[in-house]
């Protein structure tokens, strides 16, 4: 156990410009959790990062995310739906936008949530059950996964049925002072042969938005949610510079593509350290973001303001001057689904907590022009929160 514990710390030191304090003790833990039970052999986890040449393991720790993983993924529609969509949107078209502007939110005031499952839009009770709560929470700005709900099928009609539902689960939170955001997202996007998926998804996002009727409300944005730090290639320094230019090459075009809709992604605290070397310039991928975007949501998740510079403000500095500066704004994303490390989640730490965080870190930002709001992810656990 000792030898272990040895072996490891030197490693850490080794590794340490590459590796963030905060790792350390997950890693530490694992490998105590595998001398208590007598196993010889890693975890597939850590396994996997031993088989890395020293080049990559000292990269290892850059790519492991903050909790979940829990990038939106295209495969919910079948190839012959994508197939559709891509043939569907191949034209440029210039579309005339009818519909009704969705809510404002003064900055600093947001108040966000992600809803993932389509009964919520598509089913009274469950439609009206979500409305109760994020009434009472003060919810203004809902993320929305939109992939099967504005999906067409060949030879179907639209608008949908589920794309009806969702025209009316907008309109209703605008009157309740609710704006709507379209979420897409699936990590291999980053990648610039399947760029054209994505930004048949923005195309899409116009074309429905542009057939809503008068009367109804618009989606505020489009929000990808793509995540190339889950990619594997991430853990090299070299093929990190190579997603990281792809990923800005996918913002570049989705920017084009986004027509009267705003553009807001989410992001990861990876971003902060990813230095990436693009048209002769090299800046943290997080400030890149910031010249393609409207506005952004960092998956700053934590369980706490601050800790020793480990907690949601600290974590939040970058973003916020980078948003800044490049007159935009950024919401910061807390986490309640139940998962390892128990510090990116308030999980077991429930509302009053969840509460009380996010006021000390609304209050430090509140002032400062970059700061958008808070979001919470997402209404399903959210709901499960103790008190």
């Amino acid at each position: 156990m000792k030898q272990i514990l040895e072996i490891l710390q030197s490693t850490l030191r080794k590794r340490n410009r590459y590796s963030t304090s905060i790792w350390q003790p997950r890693l530490i833990s694992g490998f105590i959790a595998v001398a208590f039970t007598g196993i010889v052999s890693l975890t597939p986890a850590y396994a996997s990062a031993q088989s890395l040449d020293a080049t990559e393991t000292e990269e290892f720790t850059t790519a492991a995310t903050d909790g979940e993983e829990r990038t939106l993924s295209s495969s919910k529609l079948s190839a012959e739906m994508i197939d559709e969509l891509l043939e569907d949107t191949a034209e440029e078209t210039e579309y005339q936008i009818t519909a009704k502007t969705p809510p404002t939110v003064s900055r600093g005031a947001t108040r966000a949530i992600w809803l993932w499952e389509d009964s919520r839009i598509t089913k009274t009770k469950q439609r009206n059950a979500f409305f109760e709560f994020a009434t009472i929470q003060k919810i203004n700005r809902i993320y929305v996964d939109g992939h099967a709900l504005l999906a067409v099928k060949k030879k179907e009609k639209t608008p949908t049925a589920k794309q009806r539902a969702f025209a009316r689960f907008t309109n209703i939170a605008a009157s309740k002072g609710m704006a709507v955001e379209l979420l897409y997202g699936d990590k291999s996007w980053t990648y610039e042969k399947n760029h054209k998926v994505a930004v048949a998804f923005a195309k899409q996002a116009k074309k429905y938005t542009a057939g809503l009727k008068k009367s109804d409300t618009r989606p505020a944005a489009m929000h990808f949610d793509v995540e190339p730090h889950t990619l594997r290639e991430w853990r090299n320094k070299e093929k990190r510079q190579l997603l990281g230019k792809q990923y800005i090459v996918l913002l570049s075009k989705l920017k084009k593509n986004k027509g009267s809709l705003d553009f807001n992604i989410d992001y990861p605290m990876a971003f902060d350290t990813a230095k990436i070397r693009y048209d002769g310039q090299t800046r943290p991928l997080v400030q890149w973001i910031y010249a393609y975007i409207d506005s952004g949501t960092l998956m700053d998740y934590r369980d706490y303001a601050e800790a020793n510079g480990d907690g949601i403000i600290p974590h939040a500095k970058l973003s916020v001057k980078y948003a800044r500066e490049a007159g935009k704004t950024v919401t910061l994303g807390v986490e309640t689904k139940c998962q390892s490390p128990e510090y990116v989640t308030f999980c077991t730490e429930g509302r009053a907590v969840l509460n009380r965080e996010v006021r000390k870190t609304h209050d430090y930002y509140a002032s400062n022009a970059g700061y958008q709001g808070i979001a919470v992810h997402d209404y399903t656990n959210w709901t499960k929160l103790g008190n």
